[in-house]
């Protein structure tokens, strides 16, 4: 497969076994679920993943790139992570930036598979002649940055290193797997599923030049960042990474804060243009990105480190009612440090004030007063729920089992599947909120980010996709249905949401690469492929209709703030009817068809639903 951009083979690591074998992929596989996130569902389907529990050595965890990483493709650095969520029970996925996948597809893989559990803390080393299961008994206990220092002491600042830190080890289930400068397989707790194997990071090295079918997709490629130079979202991704979205998000009433109860609050205090004015910020890329949107913050001790995204500014900040900025960044850091969640840290810590107020959680079982807006509690939380020392023992379980732990009323949990909803509110988006309540992910506001077509920021004219009124499902069912489809494009190709490339776009830029001959309908319905094979896998995990819903905290309307008043609840069960019809599911259990699978060419996955 010289002259296609991926390798088709993977490298399948036994960790029981101290073994390893390498795995031969057909074009074929690649066709039909392109790779990244896709391909890695179905490697987890064939593996049976979804009949072992998260923490059971027969788990895989499934790291996998996509055939447009490595190349000169803009934002192409991403690769996926999948494995049987710990926080959820259900599928879990994740995709994360830097230049780890690049490094892993230049050493000659499109992925590796670990299953097994090793005896003692390992790591493994791969370049493009060896592959190495060495012990990481001395590394077991160092949070990320320094278990990354350690090992480019031994490798060489070259190499690239994904690593779980001290969260990951204790089995936190929003444990995050961490790589490069602060990037983050972040949401469902992939960190613990490698923690429960004993392995402690994968060092990757590798320069192997990857080929594209035609040398014409150098020079479309060449076009496309010309293009991105001059659009005005670049510009502000580059100037202020994602928290640029604060102040615009804020005036649109789709920034949540005080645990989604609270509509005003002082937004312009945490700003990305705060952020800038306050540090020294530097913008950090990823591979082949002009965007840099990841943030480097020089403080006042003359400590660099990696600055919060907009997602964790509001989860740590507005939601636990903290306005100032340092503290969100010393929290952001030891989230990356320990290898948690933001967005799940910042929930649950505000799902501990919330419980605390309402008197549920008393001082006597937190060790000291929970009170809003308290910058050391918000500090030392994040330490505890890292160690799993104190109330951070039971935080660490995730919002959903603190709540049942409790015997807490579950339509007041800000969760959809067990996982906890990000800062894009459903109130301000009816469309991001039934993609919130029909997410393989639960509430994932990347897979997909409807919010951004309802506020203007997308348009894709061969999915029909364009803006309407947000505070209305009315005819936006099949836009929703479209705009997962694209996400599950993207994920699998592996490439960055943030360029915002049409599926046409993408389409010539696949064909350019690999020789194929995909259309936008086909593309789409190799979307449509993907998301149906992890429904699939959701429903042999115990997914049903019941879980299709959001909770009744983020659908009640705020009582102040610019969405007062708002609320999408009348709207979702008629939306939901459509959307399962729409689909080609049963409108009872949830369950794909059998006619809707073969029709998707998943006809092996009927007989274990």
């Amino acid at each position: 497969m010289a002259e296609k951009p991926f390798w088709g083979r993977l490298l399948y690591v036994d960790l029981s076994k101290k073994e390893y074998k390498t795995m031969d992929l057909s074009e074929n596989l690649f066709e039909k679920f392109i790779g990244g996130s896709g391909l890695a569902a179905w490697l987890f389907f064939k593996l049976s993943g979804f009949k072992s529990e998260s923490y059971d050595p027969e788990n895989p965890l499934i790291f996998m790139t996509g055939p447009l990483t490595g190349t000169m493709t803009p934002s192409s650095g991403r690769h996926a992570v999948i494995s049987r969520s710990p926080l959820s029970g259900f599928l879990g996925e994740s995709t994360t930036g830097g230049f780890w996948g690049s490094y892993l597809k230049r050493a000659g893989y499109d992925g590796v598979i670990v299953v097994g559990r090793a005896e003692e803390p390992v790591y493994i080393y791969i370049d493009e002649e060896n592959v190495e299961i060495d012990d990481a008994g001395d590394l077991w206990g160092l949070n990320f940055y320094e278990t990354k220092r350690e090992l480019e002491k031994r490798y060489g600042k070259r190499v690239k290193v994904s690593a779980i830190g001290r969260a990951g080890e204790k089995l936190v289930r929003f444990a995050s797997i961490m790589n490069d400068h602060g990037r983050a397989a972040g949401r469902m707790g992939m960190g613990a599923v490698m923690g429960s194997k004993n392995l402690k990071a994968i060092v990757v090295y590798g320069e192997k030049q990857i080929n594209v079918a035609n040398e014409e997709f150098h020079d479309y490629i060449r076009g496309k960042l010309d293009e991105m130079r001059d659009a005005a979202g670049v510009q502000f991704f580059k100037q202020f990474g994602t928290a640029f979205y604060v102040d615009y998000g804020y005036s649109l009433g789709d920034v949540p804060a005080k645990y989604y109860s609270e509509g005003e609050f002082p937004a312009e205090q945490i700003s990305g243009m705060t952020l800038s004015e306050m540090f020294h910020v530097i913008g950090v890329p990823c591979y082949a990105c002009m965007i840099s949107c990841g943030r480097l913050v020089k403080l006042e001790d003359g400590r660099k480190i990696d600055g919060p995204e907009y997602e964790t500014i509001i989860m740590l900040g507005a939601q636990n009612m903290v306005f100032n900025l340092k503290s969100i960044v010393e929290a952001n850091h030891l989230c990356n440090d320990y290898g948690l969640d933001t967005i799940s840290t910042g929930a649950v810590i505000s799902f501990a004030h919330k419980l605390y107020e309402e008197g549920v959680l008393k001082e006597k079982d937190v060790g000291f007063e929970l009170r809003w807006g308290d910058e050391e509690n918000l500090i030392e939380l994040v330490k505890l729920i890292g160690e799993r020392e104190g109330i951070g023992d039971l935080l660490a379980e995730g919002s959903y089992r603190v709540a049942k732990k409790l015997g807490y009323d579950l339509e007041m949990v800000a969760v959809v599947k067990g996982v906890e909803i990000p800062a894009h509110d459903p109130r301000a988006s009816y469309g991001q909120a039934l993609s919130y309540a029909t997410g393989n992910n639960g509430a994932d506001h990347n897979r997909a980010d409807y919010y951004l077509v309802d506020v203007g920021g997308f348009e894709d004219p061969d999915l029909g996709l364009k803006q309407t009124d947000r505070f209305t499902l009315e005819d936006k069912v099949v836009q929703v249905i479209k705009m997962q489809n694209l996400r599950e494009v993207y994920n699998s190709l592996s490439i960055c949401i943030f360029p915002n490339l049409t599926i046409r776009e993408l389409s010539e830029m696949l064909n350019l690469a690999t020789g194929w001959k995909t259309t936008p309908s086909s593309l789409d319905n190799v979307g449509a492929r993907i998301f149906n094979l992890k429904r699939s896998l959701n429903v042999m995990m115990g997914v049903s209709r019941q879980h299709d819903k959001l909770p009744r905290i983020v659908l009640e309307p705020y009582k102040n703030g610019n969405i007062a008043g708002l609320t999408p609840k009348d709207q979702l069960p008629k939306a939901l009817d459509e959307y399962y019809k729409m689909r080609g599911w049963d409108l009872e259990t949830g369950k794909p068809t059998p006619e809707t699978l073969k029709s998707l060419e998943l006809t092996e996955v009927i007989n274990k639903l």
